[in-house]
């Protein structure tokens, strides 16, 4: 008992130190558990529960359940069922020979039952069959059936008695957002573990009324004339082991128990914070998701743009759609609609993207009109949709309180993409398509408003298109503006901005060989000008005939060099290249000169063509800047009569003296931002002492009102949680002196990279 006292005084020490680490999320949860565990190794008093240290991945996986699963969930016959419940548990656990084999059978049996498919007779009392038969009339429940089975197993297992929120989370009526529920937490090799073998049997589905669709038109769909009244609640049965050995930092998110030891961790959840936190669910933890920005559920604002950030993980692919509803009671009469852009899918107010970078999904709104709204965030495993591609899940939910401060401003959507998640995505790994650049979805020009995608691929195999839009900007303008090549295993698409502006960039591919089929859709980027373009840069191409090879290239049994692209920028007055032939045959010819006023011009003279056996050097002369468009002819007959396109290449080529000059304006720009940034003078000198000194960066953000800036870390150390206060320029020179001696020169070696590194920048 003394030892439970002293336990229960260190808890409440270590308690307000985990509450500096502000609103909780579950990596914080996460980290608060692991350093718990560091504090109180041994001296636990382990027959009540405690913070748990393990997740359930580390737990499981060294076990292989398959046999005794297979003996529980076939342990329904009627024999069995009549007999008594110690007879049941004596049968289940003679192959099981440690608890967490006797807690996963008697688990799975209880959560793989299906009851109104039982012949349940309440004639034998005290049987299976009479306790099974009062769990299906509501007489009991789950947990109490678990714990009892587990007693009789000589198993540790508590009730957790707490409220539980329901999937609706309307936010309208305290009733429909908590329901009381009892759950289970059981002792398996003195370490505490939650479950909820009625979640893991069954689950029920409720429509929430609270909510409506917008429409492409911007008017408001009642959801509830999609739904039959009478079936608005229903239970399915399928066992889930979502909530086998749950994670506590996951399941209090759904599961808030009216004891807090129950929580297991050492950050405690308060009911305030529960009812903040965000509306998180199972499939956000299978895909190893984690809150970033905002972890409230709440989220107001009164700027129309807003931005969201989530954690990914990179061992698990995921993909990702949004939904936007708008709360009908928000909307009335006039206000029942909402003024936006014609002909614009209000979906389109809302775009996401995945940073792979930096291991986050970015979520970007442009709220249209005051109100309250309802994102929905849906995700698919790609690991676990080979027989399921297009079942998207729902993850998460936000609720955007927008209140705009002036009615006079204009909100523009995003560009509509033909993909919802921008950039690359799994539709690619259908056309083994990969290294795409850049990685995010949404992009700046330069300051000749050009942008450029690339990626591997087979170009023997697959054919590629793409397209750009704009909404302002008729697709008949734009065609121009635009360069797509594929070739020598790698695609090149080439955007030229026309204007400042966002645009669309839409890609689609198929097989060669699929000549009928039309292409997919694979990649959407968008692509932000940001001011007006100092070159307009135009191709003058015909639209539906691309460059590079030709149909006729192949058949002829022709090749260019191997890393030959033909779209080039050059700042040089002449170049070449070769073209590799496995028979005899002629070339010809034809330059094309347009200059930077598009004033075109025939300067054949400029091309040259020298022919050897098996192959020729094409060699080009640039007189002037501008754009240069060569064609390659091949002539079919002797004569020389009838010469078809086999190769076109486009060379924008630029003023040298006027590249040069750019070059080192924009090398004494970063070398002065490089010297003069308080990140190389201080804060990589503080990011080396943290990792010298055993602190882990968990998070560089700063909580002011629920919303995270960057700015502040947290960190942990071997023995102790440390706030770490926010970065300054100050200097330390205790920390640096005890320091500098023995990591001197690793130190500079590291700076030294550090600083001359490129700074990363998401757009």
């Amino acid at each position: 008992m003394a030892s439970e006292q002293s336990t229960n005084q260190g808890d409440d020490r270590e308690a307000s130190l985990f509450e500096l680490m502000g609103f909780p999320d579950n990596m914080k949860l996460r980290i608060a558990n692991e350093e718990w565990a560091t504090i109180y190794p041994d001296n636990i008093y382990k027959d009540q529960p405690f913070p748990l240290k393990v997740k359930k991945t580390d737990v499981l996986k060294d076990c292989c359940f398959d046999v005794i699963d297979n003996i529980a969930v076939s342990t329904t016959d009627k024999d069995i069922l009549e007999k008594s419940e110690e007879n049941l548990v004596k049968y289940l656990t003679k192959v099981c020979f440690d608890e967490l084999k006797k807690v996963r059978i008697l688990f799975r049996w209880l959560s793989s039952l299906k009851l109104p498919e039982l012949s349940l007779d309440n004639k034998i009392e005290k049987s299976v069959s009479y306790y099974l038969n009062q769990l299906y009339r509501e007489e009991t429940d789950y947990s109490t059936v678990f714990q009892r089975l587990c007693s009789l197993a000589n198993l540790k297992c508590f009730i957790c008695e707490g409220r539980i929120r329901t999937d609706t989370d309307s936010n309208r009526k305290n009733d429909d957002k908590y329901i009381k529920s009892r759950w289970n937490v059981v002792r398996i090799k003195d370490n505490w573990y939650l479950c909820n073998p009625q979640f893991a049997c069954s689950h029920g589905v409720k429509y929430d009324k609270a909510w409506c669709l917008i429409n492409d038109d911007g008017t408001l769909e009642e959801m509830e004339e999609k739904f039959d009244e009478k079936a608005e609640y229903k239970t399915y049965y399928n066992y889930n082991d979502y909530y086998f050995l749950t994670n506590p930092e996951e399941l209090i998110y759904t599961h808030l128990p009216d004891n807090p030891k129950f929580q297991l961790l050492a950050r405690k959840v308060t009911f305030n914070e529960f009812e903040e936190m965000v509306c998180l669910r199972q499939p956000f933890f299978d895909a190893g998701l984690t809150i970033i920005s905002h972890p409230k559920r709440i989220i107001e604002t009164s700027d129309p743009k807003l931005e969201i950030f989530i954690g990914t993980n990179s061992d698990i692919p995921v993909s990702f759609r949004h939904q936007i509803c708008l709360l009908n009671d928000s909307n009335s009469g006039e206000n029942s609609t909402i003024k936006a852009e014609p002909n614009v899918d209000l979906q389109s107010y809302v775009t996401l993207f995945q940073d792979r970078l930096r291991f986050r999904v970015v979520i970007r709104l442009r709220l249209p009109k005051s109100g309250i709204y309802k994102l929905a965030i849906f995700l698919r495993n790609e690991k676990d949709e080979i027989l399921q591609r297009s079942v998207y899940k729902s993850a998460c939910d936000y609720e955007l309180h927008y209140t705009r401060k002036t009615d006079d401003v204009n909100i523009h959507s995003f560009p509509i993409t033909a993909k919802t998640e921008l950039g690359p995505n799994s539709d690619m790994e259908k056309f083994n398509f990969s290294n795409i650049s850049p990685t995010i979805g949404m992009i700046d020009t330069d300051e000749d408003g050009y942008a450029e995608i690339n990626f591997d691929g087979d170009d023997k195999i697959f054919n590629i298109f793409s397209k750009l839009e704009n909404q302002q900007i008729g697709l008949e303008d734009l065609k121009n503006s635009l360069l797509s090549t594929f070739e020598n295993g790698r695609a090149s698409i080439r955007v030229f901005a026309p204007q400042e502006g966002e645009y669309a960039l839409n890609i689609y591919a198929k097989k060669r060989d699929e000549i009928d089929k039309e292409m997919d859709p694979v990649c959407s980027y968008i692509i932000n000008c940001k001011t007006k373009p100092k070159r307009n840069i135009k191709f003058p191409h015909e639209f539906n005939r691309k460059i590079g090879i030709q149909e006729k290239f192949i058949e002829f049994g022709l090749r260019t060099e191997s890393d030959f692209q033909s779209f080039q920028k050059l700042n040089k007055k002449s170049t070449q290249f070769k073209i590799y032939k496995s028979k005899a045959c002629k070339f010809n010819l034809e330059l094309l000169h347009w200059d930077l006023y598009g004033a075109e011009n025939i300067i054949n003279n400029c091309a040259y063509c020298k022919n050897e056996m098996d192959y020729s050097t094409i060699s080009i002369k640039f007189p002037s800047p501008g754009i240069y468009k060569l064609t390659v002819f091949v002539d079919q007959v002797p004569d020389g009569s009838q010469l078809l396109p086999v190769y076109i290449c486009y060379f924008l080529v630029l003023d040298e003296k006027e590249v040069k000059k750019k070059e080192d304006e924009s090398s004494n720009n970063y070398d002065n931002n490089e010297k003069n940034s308080p990140r190389n003078r201080e804060e990589d000198w503080e990011s080396k002492m943290d990792e010298i000194l055993g602190v882990t960066d968990f998070m560089e953000m700063n909580e002011v009102d629920g919303v995270f800036r960057e700015g502040e870390k947290v960190g942990f150390t071997n023995n102790k949680v440390s706030l770490v206060e926010k970065k300054t320029t100050e200097k330390k020179p205790n920390l640096k002196d005890s320091c500098r001696k023995n990591t001197a020169d690793k130190s500079k070696s590291t700076l030294n990279r550090l600083q001359t590194a490129s700074p990363v920048r998401i757009n």
